[in-house]
């Protein structure tokens, strides 16, 4: 019989409200880092799966959380990540050196990519983003793929104004730009 304090993410029970919500440095110190050096894991929560492969609709998990994979490295090709029957991932050339907390060195890169093609984001809702954790160099086989929906911002100003901004909206202004 299961208890009902307990669900299962990644196969490990954890307390019902659980939350998994790592900083950009412990993906890459606590995580990624680990992974390429063979080491043992805080914790066995981040699955192996190819998360270029498939539509982030169809990647394994709650389509309303964030989703963390760690993924074999993939080399970009102008601006596309990888096609397939229903889309691609485009990369915004958005880049985010990733400090170490205490020694303040670049330890690591978050790159933003934004998903393309079919069902990819409704104008009113909001779209797929996908960032890509790399250690310096990128000489490595394995990064840290987060995938999540972006909800479009709600306006700032009313609709009065000539211009209305939105919260989100250098990143939709990224995504207008490549449909």
């Amino acid at each position: 019989m299961q208890n009902s304090n307990f669900i299962s993410i990644g196969g490990i029970k954890v307390p019902v409200g659980y939350g998994f919500h790592p900083t950009d440095e412990e993906i890459i110190v606590h995580y990624l880092r680990k992974k390429v050096d063979s080491l043992p894991f805080p914790a066995s929560i981040i699955p192996e799966f190819d998360a270029f492969s498939l539509s982030p609709t169809n990647l394994p998990g709650n389509l309303n959380e964030k989703r963390y994979f760690f993924s074999k490295r993939r080399e970009i090709k102008k601006k596309f990540r990888v096609m397939f029957g229903s889309g691609y991932w485009k990369s915004t050339k958005k880049k985010v050196q990733v400090l170490d907390s205490k020694s303040k060195q670049v330890i690591g890169i978050k790159k933003k990519l934004v998903f393309c093609g079919e069902n990819s984001h409704s104008p009113s809702k909001g779209y797929w983003v996908m960032h890509e954790y790399n250690l310096v160099g990128g000489q490595h086989d394995w990064v840290v793929c987060l995938v999540f929906f972006k909800k479009k911002g709600k306006p700032k100003h009313d609709l009065s104004s000539s211009v209305i901004t939105q919260a989100s909206s250098s990143d939709h202004e990224e995504v207008s730009s490549y449909i």
